[in-house]
């Protein structure tokens, strides 16, 4: 016999969808919910409905857009000549709260990953080299991940680019602020070692 009744299963296996969530952890989410006022509920489901009511991709640069594009592209005081490439909207977010960037970006929606599925069809790239030209970029960063993937992605970004008069650059790898050299591997090492600066 089932203690948990058919609708409670349905939101523990709607919430098991979610990446990052198994069933124990969905199952707490749910037991969360059911011990919440009737009113807090239903604005959470209200706001989960409102998101996908409202919230769509942002055709210029891959961003969320409540309007017709989001605020990033919209925004006059941005830098047009500086673009960030990311993988995922999360890196966008991560490099915007730095403080520090204020050019555009470019979100892929993910990486060549052949072995998965991931063709450069399946990325965010058909409007990239429109944007570079009708913006008047001047350098884009490819800010992919340092790995196999994320090279292979940075290295079709500047082969799709190599007749747009732009400079395609990396951001440096390097060991994490905090961190001993002693526990860096050895690819973090080698390339902050190839991409020292002077002092």
């Amino acid at each position: 016999m089932e203690i948990y009744p058919s609708c409670f299963r349905d939101l523990v296996e709607t919430f098991s969808r979610l990446p990052g969530l198994g069933k124990r952890a969905s199952q707490r989410i749910a037991m969360h919910i059911m011990a919440r006022p009737a009113d807090e509920t239903a604005l959470m489901a209200d706001t989960i409905s409102n998101l996908r009511l409202r919230v769509q991709i942002c055709p210029e640069c891959g961003c969320l857009a409540q309007d017709e594009v989001c605020p990033i592209c919209s925004d006059p005081s941005r830098d047009h000549r500086i673009l960030c490439v990311v993988e995922k909207l999360q890196d966008a977010a991560s490099i915007e709260g730095t403080n520090d960037f204020r050019g555009l970006f470019h979100v892929l929606w993910g990486r060549l990953d052949p072995l998965n599925g991931m063709g450069p069809e399946k990325l965010r790239l058909s409007n990239l080299e429109e944007r570079v030209r009708s913006l008047g970029i001047e350098e884009i960063i490819v800010a992919t991940g340092p790995d196999v993937q994320g090279d292979a992605t940075a290295i079709l970004i500047s082969t799709l680019l190599e007749e747009v008069p732009v400079k395609v650059t990396r951001p440096a790898v390097g060991i994490p602020v905090g961190t001993d050299v002693e526990y860096a591997d050895p690819l973090t090492l080698t390339r902050a070692l190839r991409a020292r600066r002077d002092l």
